[in-house]
């Protein structure tokens, strides 16, 4: 097995294949899919509890965005459409619970 600086590089570029698998919203992938549009939204609601941006910014390329959107899918195929929606609900109430904003609330 070679382990040297080219083998390195090889393994990083295949990885960064898997991570950039599926351009954002490419829904042909989704196993279980309720449809393109609640897997847009799904997408966008996984990315608000994880205070994750949606949109190409200064700061999110294009790139970016495709390779949370390729994790995305993949966990959503992995888990299933219900452990995924599951999760989803319980990341939005730890996320409200433990966010700046729902301090704010709490005390003024």
């Amino acid at each position: 097995m070679d382990s040297g600086p080219e083998a390195e590089s090889d393994r990083l570029t295949t990885y960064e294949e898997v991570l950039e698998q599926w351009a954002l919203n490419d829904c042909r992938a989704v196993i279980n899919s309720p449809g393109d549009d609640a897997m847009k939204a799904l997408f966008r609601w996984w990315q608000a509890t994880r205070s994750k941006p949606v949109t190409v910014t200064g700061t999110v390329t294009p790139q970016s965005l495709d390779r949370a959107w390729t994790s995305f899918v993949s966990r959503w195929n992995t888990e299933g459409p219900e452990a995924f929606q599951q999760k989803l609900m319980r990341r939005e109430e730890q996320h409200s619970r433990l966010s700046v904003q729902a301090l704010v609330s709490q005390i003024c």
